[in-house]
């Protein structure tokens, strides 16, 4: 397993436990389960169009350079297809933006 992986799953591994060390004090002190605070570390410090521009980083690559040279047009189409399956696996993220209205 690649160290970035492994890092990613610790992280996530203390996420867990802070959420659920937050909900059993809640649930003890009498608090509902809604009154949980997440933590800071599952928040991406990217803005959404930030991510968005990255995302689209591909597109000189893909449409102009692959794209636009084909003549046949079922070419042409699996490289634009290409280019939107490559754009939205980019864009997603499992964080979220720190500040959704910013974000």
């Amino acid at each position: 397993m690649k160290l970035v992986d492994q890092v990613k799953i610790a992280a996530q591994n203390n996420v867990i436990k802070f959420i659920m060390s937050t909900l059993k004090k809640n649930l003890f002190s009498g608090k509902g389960i809604l009154n949980i605070s997440l933590p800071v570390e599952i928040f991406n410090v990217d803005s959404n169009l930030q991510r968005f521009c990255e995302a689209m980083a591909l597109a000189p690559d893909i449409i102009e350079k692959k794209a636009c040279k084909q003549t046949d047009p079922v070419e042409r189409f699996k490289h634009c297809v290409a280019f939107a399956l490559s754009n939205s696996i980019l864009y997603f993220d499992i964080d979220k933006p720190f500040n959704p209205i910013l974000g």
